[in-house]
């Protein structure tokens, strides 16, 4: 499945008031534009979101309410993707937001936990999840790595 096709059917169609026909403007918009939070201010998203076919993971405290909009979800980052990797059932997309403009061309889905992407404003990291780490590993694969030894025992 196209990325922003299930992004728009398991993300935006959840946060924005209305869909277009364009998958790709729809996910950008629901990634990038300023939401309503729960205190009644409107903010980006920020923290994490962990967008899977049957729920929708996100940090934020937003006010959009959906049966499969799960919000303020109080997991770390790497906390919601190891447990999403874990039982890993197919299409996810994970991705971090920081204080950066969100960059829509880092937006890919992982269908393998051995090629792992998590998406980020500026970049996308990519491994294989079932491997160990090594020295040229980014920061995502060493943390889930440790949490997986750490619970296997």
């Amino acid at each position: 499945m196209n990325t922003f096709v299930f992004l728009r059917e398991h993300f935006a169609r959840y946060v924005l008031p209305n869909l277009s026909n364009d998958a790709v403007a729809d996910s950008k918009r629901a990634l990038t534009m300023n939401h309503l939070l729960v205190t009644g201010k409107s903010s980006r998203l920020s923290g994490w979101v962990m967008v899977t076919k049957d729920k929708t993971y996100i940090q934020s405290k937003i006010a959009a309410a959906h049966a499969n909009l799960i919000t303020a979800d109080p997991r770390t980052r790497y906390e919601a993707w190891y447990e999403g990797l874990e039982n890993f059932t197919g299409p996810t997309c994970f991705i971090e937001f920081t204080k950066s403009t969100f960059n829509i061309g880092n937006v890919f889905l992982t269908h393998d936990a051995r090629v792992v992407k998590i998406c980020g404003p500026a970049s996308s990291q990519t491994f294989n999840y079932l491997n160990e780490p090594d020295e040229t590993s980014g920061v995502a694969h060493k943390v889930l790595a440790k949490m997986r030894r750490k619970n296997a025992v």
